[in-house]
C-alpha cells in the first residue's frame, strides 16, 4: 500500500470515528437524536424551523467557545492545539448535523443520511470533488 492510500484510509477513518462520535455522543455530549429530542419537545418552538433556528445557535456558540478554549495555550500548545480544536469542531457540527437530520425526520442510521451529513462537514472539498464526479 502506497503512503498516499495509507494516509486516505486514515483520514477516512478518523471522519468516520468523528462523524460516529457526534452521532452517537462522546463523554458529556448527548447523540444527536438526544439533542433533536429536547427541541422537539420544547413547545416554545412553532415549528420545526425555529427549532432547527435555535439549535444552531446554542451549537455555534459551543462550537466558538471549545475553538476559544483549546486556544489559551497559545503558541506553546499550537501542535496539540490544533489538531484537538479541528476534531472536537468536527464532532460539535456532526452533533449538530445529526440533531437537524432528526429532527426533519431522517433516519440517522441509514448510510445516505450519514453520507450526506459527512459531505456537508467537508464543506468546499466535497462540493468540488461532487462537481467533478
Amino acid at each position: 500500500m502506497t503512503e498516499t492510500a495509507a494516509a486516505e484510509g486514515s483520514a477516512s477513518q478518523l471522519a468516520s470515528y468523528l462523524l460516529d462520535k457526534g452521532l452517537t455522543g462522546l463523554g458529556p455530549l448527548s447523540s444527536a437524536a438526544s439533542l433533536a429530542n429536547k427541541y422537539l419537545g420544547d413547545e416554545r418552538y412553532g415549528d420545526d424551523d425555529a427549532r432547527v433556528a435555535a439549535l444552531i445557535r446554542w451549537e455555534i456558540a459551543k462550537n466558538f467557545s471549545t475553538g476559544f478554549l483549546t486556544g489559551l495555550g497559545g503558541f506553546v500548545t499550537l501542535p496539540v492545539a490544533v489538531p484537538s480544536a479541528i476534531a472536537a469542531s468536527w464532532v460539535l457540527q456532526a452533533r449538530m448535523a445529526g440533531a437537524i437530520a432528526h429532527i426533519y425526520g431522517h433516519d440517522l442510521a441509514s448510510d445516505r443520511v450519514r453520507t450526506k451529513i459527512l459531505l456537508s462537514l467537508a464543506g468546499d472539498v466535497a462540493r468540488d470533488a461532487m462537481r467533478d464526479l
